[in-house]
């Protein structure tokens, strides 16, 4: 391991030493280009600018869509009756032993 990590690093700066010697290459080169006088004049460059100024604006999605319930129950009574008040509305969440539906009291004493 350790003679792998003595290899990686000689190759690392061997490498980096290279890279530098292709920067001086490139860099002497453009050298000798620059120093040639200027033949044509130079015209300076044309700018369009504008005025901006800051403006609030709300970031807001108006998103359309159904929601999709992630599990779906089925309730069933243990007695029979009529149903005389819904106590809790179509997909709101309710927690166990809470009460759903209140039944009719009729006849429920003889059953």
């Amino acid at each position: 391991m350790l003679q792998l990590e003595k290899m990686l690093t000689k190759r690392r700066i061997f490498l980096g030493s290279i890279a530098c010697i292709l920067c001086l290459i490139l860099y002497k080169g453009s050298e000798e280009k620059n120093t040639e006088p200027l033949k044509e004049a130079v015209l300076p460059a044309q700018v369009l600018a504008r005025l901006l100024q800051a403006q609030m604006h709300e970031t807001e999605i108006i998103l359309r869509g159904t929601a999709v319930s992630w599990r779906k129950v089925t309730l069933c009574s243990r007695t029979s009756g009529t149903v005389t008040e819904i106590l809790a509305d179509r997909g709101v969440s309710v927690q166990k032993a809470d009460p759903i539906v209140v039944l009719s009291s009729d006849d429920r004493q003889e059953k």
